[in-house]
């Protein structure tokens, strides 16, 4: 539960910030706040903010509430299910160690694959969301109770 409060008290506020710099004109601080969230693809702009490979993973997107309400709902299913059998501890190192390990399979994409080269070229490239924190929690429920079935 402390993850989904986590999660949406970073979406609420970062959602308050956005409204009111629109508002008053200062979308360009707005960016700024956001940028020290979202993780981006250059190893160089990463170098730069090395605490992204966290903070990524708390902020999502805010065109839309999809994106963080499945998250979520997700999270708050596995979860539920993996701390019944190992506790909340490792909920939340599996949490961390799933964002760090999206990360690196995302840097490393953007910097050694051609063709991801090829498409960043030009663009600042940069992530958000908990999707790889998610999955790896996902993973880890389903490794764990391989024959688990939910009922209602």
């Amino acid at each position: 539960m402390q993850l989904i409060i986590i999660n949406a008290i970073i979406f609420v506020v970062l959602g308050i910030i956005m409204v009111f710099s629109i508002i008053l004109g200062f979308e360009p601080i707005f960016a700024a706040i956001h940028k020290q969230f979202q993780i981006p693809a250059s190893f160089t702009d990463f170098i730069g903010r090395p605490w992204t490979i966290i903070t990524y993973s708390f902020a999502h997107d805010l065109t839309g509430i999809l994106h963080i309400l499945f998250n979520m709902l997700t999270l708050y299913w596995f979860g539920k299910l993996f701390v019944e059998y190992l506790g909340s501890d490792k909920l939340f190192a599996l949490y961390v160690l799933g964002a760090i390990a999206g990360a690196t399979v995302y840097l490393l994409s953007y910097n050694l694959i051609p063709f991801f080269i090829n498409r960043s070229a030009g663009y600042e490239i940069v992530m958000v969301g908990a999707s790889a924190s998610i999955n790896a929690i996902v993973v880890a429920a389903a490794t764990l109770l391989p024959d688990y079935t939910f009922s209602y």
